[in-house]
Parts: structure tokens; C-alpha cells; sequence
């Protein structure tokens, strides 16, 4: 057997003896190769073919990370038990790829679906029904204008604080449903009663009258207060004086139509009469009060103004029906144009005029006079001789202090910078009616006044000695500590009246004008001095204003 290698002493490792070119075709067989004695470099790029590599040889070692291609993945080749748990990653998988069928029953759970992906167009009609709703989840915005409608509202839901205030108005308010019954005392303080009260007084002015026992000669000669003279006849006299209203007592041998011919008046129906069909004009503010008789057969028009053109007549009715039964003393006549009554405008309407007239409001301040730059507490209290629905103290927008009742008690701090007014407001609601009543807290310089030789030992001291005051006027009391002083005046020069002379101690004295003076903070003073005492004691001055 012919040797392949040599061991060469000389050079101390092995020499080849047969040279490739020494080596037969196919004459290598695999016996001849000793265990891994190919390696990496005997093999040429390229040189291992498929038929090279034995069945379940390539394993995962072996294959390079990303080197399995898409060309190298048979058809239906990755089945299921290839992949790896959580192998398949977001990047593995292609865009579009995860299709519907894809897609396992209930795979997709709330938390694989991002916040806010689920738009408008993702949701099925009809998809949202009540039990996907949370409970209060439905928000204002949420309802489209107009959608509540009747029947989506519960019977029973509207409650009294779902209903906007004076959003009943008299259009929604059926004919006759107004009775007396819901007028509220407590609502509508004293007006039921000052009704009564109307009413009792216009049946006791009628009543009052005594009948006449003649005895002997009789002198026709009216009293005028009761009684007076018509074309030389006698006959009851219309009165008047009635909360503004005129009375007049129909009389039973006329027509009801040429009675009724004034303004303000109280008509008093104490016979039964037939209007014979015509329509009657009811003049301004006519109120017709049943006393016994009824009306039959016609129609009364009221007219607000009733042609009435001047001013006196503005806000005034055509007609008052002032029984609270009044249809039961009318059969067959018609009401037209604008009148009051029970059913069409409530009792209120009837006696809010009664009631606002007799009531007087009245707002005070204390103190009402303040110094520029001194803080000052102001109380107020704002009274009624009518009890009022509501009472509301107010400085400009600002409300204060807010009640019901007769009186109402406000406070308020102000510094005020400069002299001028702070404006207060109280809003009185009586009979449904508004009523004001205002008061101005006034700011003035202070008045600086005082015994001294010189005119810095007063206008240096520091607190004022007078009480605030809008005018310099008035009396003064200096007590002065040895004689021979002045008393000294520094009157703001901006006071509106200022003064020339004074009494003291009961005697006049001239006061001397000095030269005008600035303070500080330059506020410019009138200078006044009496003549120089000679006692020491206590001196009443009573300055006059000019002429």
C-alpha cells in the first residue's frame, strides 16, 4: 500500500507524499475520509445539495436567524404544531392579512380593542339598547332638540321644580280653572282679603243709608253728601272717595246702557236688567258689583281704552267683574274685548291695583353720611306696610339681603374713594306687582373744626371731631381750656353751601374768611375763624349758611 505521508525530521512535520493530481477520479471513497475530516472549508459555496442532506438533518440550530424565506415555506406546510407560542408577532404578520375568518368566535375581548377605535360607523343600527346604556349616562348634549317627546315622558315625571318660573302662562291655563280654591294665602298675602275688604266697604256705603221718616213740613234742600238735586228732584247722590273709585247705584226705572257712561267706576246691580240684545260699551276701569240683581240678554264690551286716548287711561281694563260668582248673576250675555275676572285673569288682577296702591315701601341707611377714605358699616333695613312675596335689598347688581314679609334687614362695608353717592335699591313684590324704594349713602369730606391759635392745631388733628354731614350747618360744641384762641372751621371747598356767619353762646358772631387751604391728600378747605376768646369754657356755635 503505497504511503500518503512522511515524516520529515529536517522540517519536523508531516510531508505529502501523493499529490491531488496523483489521485485517480473516484478513487476517495468514503472509508478513505476520517471522521470530520471535512470541514467547512474542504466544502465548496454551493456544493451541498438537497440530496446531501439527510431527512429531519436541518434542525433549528442549523438555519440561520431570518433565513427561512417565504419561497422556501411549502404550501400548507406550517401547520398549527410548527409555531411556537406567541411566535407569531405583530411584524409577522402581514397588513390586511387577518381577515374575518381569521378571527376566532369571542377572540376579540374588550382588551384587545384601543380606546376610541370604536367610531360611529363601527356600531350596527340598532346595536346600542338600553341595557348597553350605563344608568345617567345619557348627558343633555346627548338629546337632540325636540326628542323628549309626550310619550317618552313618564306619567307623573314633570314635578313643580322641572317647570321654568312663570312659564305657565295664560294661554295654558284653561277657561275657569283659575278658581279660588288655588289662590294661595301665603302666595298672595292679604289679597283675598283686601277683596273682602273692597267689597264689604262698597255693600257698606250702600247700606249706610238711612231711610227718611218725614215729620211735619219738609224743606227740599240736599245735604250733598248723601243727597242731591236733579233737574229740582231728589235723588241718592253717586259717591266717590272708594280706593280712587266712583259709586254709582243703578237705578231701576233707566236702562242699564245710559248709566253706565264713567270711567273708574263702581256700577252697583241691584235690580235685574235686560240688555235687550244690544252690545253695552264699558268705559275704563268699570267694575260692576252684584247686589241683588242680574243682568240678561247681551254683551258687554271691554275695551282697555274704550276711545280713551290720554294717558290716565294706560294699563286701565274695560271691565271688572268683581263677584266671585258674578256668572251667576248673568244669563245670556257675552264678555268681549278686555275685561277681568275670577276665570280669565285670576282675583289677583281684580285687587293687585287695591293692594300696590295702598302699600308704601320705604328703604333707610345708617349711617346715611360717610367720610371719603373711612371704612364704614352700613345697615339697611327696607319695610312695607303690605306684606310683600319677596323683598330684595340690592347695590347696583349685587343683592344683599333677600326675604318676605314687611321688613328685611341689609348690611353692607364700603370705603368710599371720592365724595359721591352709593346707590341703594329695595325691591318690594306686593300683589304681583313691583315696588322701589331708594336711598343714597352720602360721601363727604369731613368737616374739621376746633380751638387753636393757629390753623395747623386743628386741621393736623387726625380723627374728624364732626359727625359726617352734607352741608357745614348746624351747631357745634368747642370746649376751650384757657382763653385767648380762636376757633377755627375747614369746610370742604367742595360742599355745595358754605357760611358767612355764626352764633355763639346765643350771640352772633361774624366768622373771618381765610385763605383756602390743601390738606394732604389735596383736598382744598374754606377757612373760617371766630374772633380771638377771652374765657375759657364751653362754646356752642351755630353756623348759618350763606345767603
Amino acid at each position: 500500500m503505497q504511503k500518503l505521508f512522511e515524516y520529515d525530521q529536517h522540517i519536523g512535520d508531516w510531508r505529502v507524499l501523493v499529490q491531488t493530481r496523483d489521485i485517480a477520479n473516484g478513487a476517495i471513497k468514503s472509508r478513505h475520509i476520517v471522521d470530520d475530516a471535512v470541514t467547512t472549508e474542504k466544502i465548496g459555496d454551493g456544493e451541498v445539495k438537497s440530496r446531501n442532506i439527510a431527512p429531519n438533518a436541518v434542525t433549528t440550530d442549523k438555519i440561520g436567524d431570518g433565513e427561512v424565506k417565504s419561497r422556501n415555506i411549502g404550501e400548507g406546510a406550517v401547520i398549527e404544531s410548527k409555531i411556537l407560542n406567541d411566535a407569531v408577532t405583530e411584524s409577522k404578520i402581514k397588513d390586511s392579512a387577518v381577515t374575518e375568518r381569521k378571527i376566532k368566535d369571542d377572540a376579540v375581548t374588550e382588551s384587545k380593542i384601543k380606546n376610541g377605535a370604536v367610531t360611529t360607523r363601527k356600531i350596527m343600527d340598532d346595536a346600542v339598547v338600553t341595557e348597553k346604556i350605563g344608568d345617567g349616562e345619557v348627558k343633555t348634549r346627548n338629546i337632540g332638540p325636540g326628542a323628549v317627546t309626550t310619550d317618552k315622558i313618564l306619567d307623573g315625571n314633570v314635578t313643580e321644580e322641572k317647570i321654568g318660573n312663570k312659564a305657565v302662562t295664560t294661554p295654558k291655563i284653561a277657561e275657569k280653572a283659575v278658581t279660588r280654591e288655588k289662590l294661595d294665602d301665603e302666595a298672595i298675602p292679604e289679597l283675598l282679603g283686601v277683596m273682602d275688604e273692597f267689597i264689604a266697604a262698597v255693600r257698606n256705603e250702600i247700606r249706610n243709608f238711612s231711610p227718611i221718616s218725614i215729620r211735619g213740613d219738609v224743606t227740599n234742600a240736599p245735604d250733598e253728601e248723601d243727597i242731591t238735586a236733579v233737574n229740582g228732584r231728589l235723588k241718592l247722590k253717586d259717591m266717590s272717595g272708594l280706593y280712587g273709585y266712583a259709586m254709582k247705584i243703578l237705578r231701576k226705572n233707566k236702562t242699564f246702557a245710559e248709566q253706565v257712561t264713567e270711567m273708574r267706576c263702581v256700577y252697583v246691580v241691584k235690580y235685574d236688567f235686560n240688555l235687550g240684545g244690544a252690545t253695552v260699551e264699558m268705559p275704563a276701569d268699570s267694575i260692576i258689583l252684584f247686589d241683588g240683581g242680574r243682568l240678561t240678554n247681551g254683551t258687554l264690551n271691554g275695551s282697555v281704552h274704550n276711545g280713551i286716548a290720554d294717558s290716565n287711561s294706560a294699563g286701565m281694563y274695560g271691565l271688572i267683574l268683581c263677584s266671585a260668582l258674578y256668572y251667576e248673576y248673568m244669563e245670556g250675555v257675552t264678555l268681549t274685548g278686555e275685561y277681568m275676572d275670577e276665570t280669565a285673569h285670576g282675583f289677583q288682577d281684580q285687587i293687585n291695583a287695591i293692594v300696590n296702591g295702598k302699600a308704601t315701601v320705604g328703604l333707610s341707611a345708617t349711617p346715611d353720611t360717610v367720610f371719603v377714605g373711612v371704612q364704614s358699616s352700613i345697615s339697611l333695613s327696607a319695610t312695607t306696610n303690605t306684606s310683600a312675596t319677596s323683598i330684595k335689598i340690592k347695590k347696583g347688581s349685587t343683592e344683599l339681603a333677600s326675604g318676605s314679609g314687611t321688613s328685611l334687614n341689609g348690611s353692607d362695608t364700603i370705603t368710599p374713594s371720592a365724595p359721591g353717592n352709593t346707590a341703594y335699591l329695595a325691591e318690594f313684590t306686593i300683589a304681583g306687582l313691583q315696588k322701589q324704594a331708594p336711598k343714597n349713602v352720602v360721601a363727604v369730606y369731613p368737616v374739621y373744626y376746633g380751638a387753636g391759635l393757629e390753623q395747623s392745631d386743628v386741621l393736623d388733628v387726625a380723627a374728624c371731631k364732626a359727625s359726617p354731614r352734607t352741608t357745614p350747618t348746624g351747631t357745634y360744641t368747642v370746649q376751650i381750656t384757657g382763653g385767648s384762641k380762636y376757633i377755627w372751621f375747614f369746610v370742604p371747598a367742595n360742599m355745595s353751601t358754605q357760611i358767612t356767619s355764626a352764633k355763639m353762646n346765643g350771640f352772633d358772631f361774624p366768622l373771618e374768611t381765610l385763605a383756602d387751604v390743601t390738606d394732604a391728600s389735596n383736598v382744598v378747605y374754606k377757612v373760617y375763624r371766630t374772633p380771638n376768646t377771652n374765657e375759657a369754657g364751653t362754646y356752642v356755635i351755630n353756623i348759618n349758611p350763606s345767603n
